[in-house]
């Protein structure tokens, strides 16, 4: 009997730790007995906001893959951008990668977009060890867009007792940071060979591999140069032989100050041609919208079109958009012509 009596109360003092905190109340006949409270904070947490969500399942379903449930659970604070289930049909194939990706998109600490200083790609460092970058911008009267490694947010500043959560704009995957330097991307590249070897004949490697300043490289795929009339560019042979100060020339002209996502040229070009400073003096790289078929978006050099051939961010060999590709000092666009300043 004895026995019995203490797990039943074992089992009480269990579940008042579990649910929360407890209080005594006096009851009818003046003795005094535990009051089981519901925790408002612990419940009011991450990790359950996401689970009792159904937009969110699948990447609850991750959160619970990797562990990181717990983590969400957690007093933090933390700061989370979180994908719908209709943006992340690669989290329910749980990627190699998935535990590298949700913690790129955790910041630690807390983090109100709503009262961040209105800014272009202010940085955070995630729980991976890399970086996040977070645009505010005006837009229109008493208002704000945001943006998270160059995709728009939907909805932002969701309260949690541990810090806030920030949803990704459905359909949408944020590309992460995985470079030290945008030099570490073009030397990663297969498709970047020529470019690379530019950079090398150019002495342009350490410059770009310098993670004290930022850069945005427009880098023309092989089969950008290899299609090209200039005999100087579209041979490896042509390129080894090719005077390098006119190579440097045309190399600089394809380097930007500054980081700029797909978002941030599309934003500068919304009413008109975007002019864009490059790294050759008194050299701008114009981007603009063509209405011509098959229509979007394009960079052109120092002629507007028709005269010269304009550039798309996409790559022929790998048969996909290649925007946005993240370093820890700038960003790499392939784009699938040579630009000409």
């Amino acid at each position: 009997m004895i026995n019995k009596s203490y797990r039943w109360l074992l089992g009480i003092a269990v579940l008042a730790m579990t649910m929360g905190a407890c209080k005594k109340d006096t009851n009818d006949n003046g003795s005094t007995a535990p009051v089981q409270q519901y925790d408002k904070d612990y419940y009011g947490r991450q990790s359950f906001i996401i689970a009792l969500n159904g937009s969110y399942e699948r990447y609850d379903s991750a959160l619970k893959k990797t562990r990181l449930i717990d983590t969400l659970a957690a007093p933090g604070p933390f700061t989370t951008f979180l994908l719908t289930n209709n943006a992340s049909t690669w989290v329910y194939n749980f990627p190699n990668n998935v535990d590298v990706i949700l913690k790129s998109l955790i910041v630690r600490g807390d983090v109100s977009l709503k009262t961040m200083p209105f800014g272009a790609n202010q940085r955070f460092t995630t729980m991976a060890g890399n970086h996040l970058y977070i645009s505010k911008y005006p837009a229109g009267a008493d208002s704000a867009a945001w943006v998270v490694n160059g995709i728009p947010l939907n909805t932002i500043d969701i309260s949690a007792t541990n810090g806030h959560i920030n949803v990704v704009d459905t359909g949408a995957i944020p590309h992460i940071e995985k470079y030290a330097s945008v030099l570490a991307y073009v030397q990663s590249s297969a498709d970047l060979t020529f470019f690379s070897l530019a950079l090398k004949r150019t002495g342009l490697e350490k410059l770009l591999g310098d993670t004290a300043h930022t850069f945005t490289l427009l880098t023309p795929t092989d089969a950008a140069f290899k299609k090209s009339t200039d005999t100087s560019l579209n041979t490896y042979d042509g390129l080894l032989a090719a005077d390098t100060a006119k190579l440097s020339r045309l190399i600089r002209f394809h380097i930007l100050g500054d980081r700029y996502f797909y978002t941030d040229f599309t934003r500068k070009a919304s009413t008109d041609t975007a002019r864009l400073a490059s790294l050759l003096p008194d050299a701008v790289v114009n981007f603009y919208y063509s209405t011509n078929w098959p229509g979007g978006n394009y960079f052109i050099g120092g002629v507007k079109p028709p005269a010269a051939t304009a550039a798309g961010i996409f790559s022929p060999s790998y048969g996909t958009y290649l925007s946005d590709n993240i370093a820890a000092n700038g960003v790499v666009h392939e784009i699938d012509n040579v630009l000409l300043p």
